[in-house]
């Protein structure tokens, strides 16, 4: 007599498990069989996050299955990026600004750094911000583009500081 599988009844292959169950266990990641075989059989119990259904849930999931996932995919997703069925384009310019203001007020504020040409102490409004302001970052491209516009940089710059 083939021996079964340790989890259902259909004949076991290696490891004691069926086709079935031998490939989720080496798709998630070959664990200990004997702690595999307990958690499996004890399983988890979640509660799906679109119908309250309770359900065998593993790693996380949120949804009993592929319809009640597609339907949670549509309601976030499709919510946070494109206009809903009857929402008029102001209301999701609305909804998507306020989204936007949420986002950034939540983001720490950035730290004061100093202007690599003229050392003023600012506060940069993103990260990639490195002047305090577009006459500084005119200069510093001027002196790094090439011969001819760096002692033009320098002749203006000389006539700025001189003003």
């Amino acid at each position: 007599m083939k021996p079964t599988c340790l989890l259902c009844e259909k004949p076991a292959h290696a490891s004691g498990l069926c086709h079935t169950h031998g490939e989720r266990w080496r798709r998630w990641g070959r664990p200990p069989l004997a702690k595999w075989v307990a958690d499996f059989k004890a399983g988890r119990l979640n509660t799906c996050a679109v119908c309250g259904r309770i359900f065998n849930g593993y790693f996380g999931a949120t949804t009993c299955g592929p319809k009640c996932k597609a339907e949670r995919h549509r309601k976030t997703s499709l919510a946070r990026f494109y206009r809903l069925p009857g929402e008029t384009r102001a209301e999701y310019e609305r909804r998507r600004r306020a989204r936007y203001a949420a986002e950034k007020a939540a983001r720490p504020p950035l730290p004061p750094v100093a202007c690599p040409v003229c050392g003023t102490s600012f506060v940069p409004a993103t990260k990639a911000v490195r002047y305090c302001s577009a006459d500084c970052r005119r200069i510093k491209q001027a002196t790094q583009s090439g011969r001819h516009r760096s002692q033009r940089a320098t002749i203006n710059l000389e006539k700025t500081l001189d003003q």
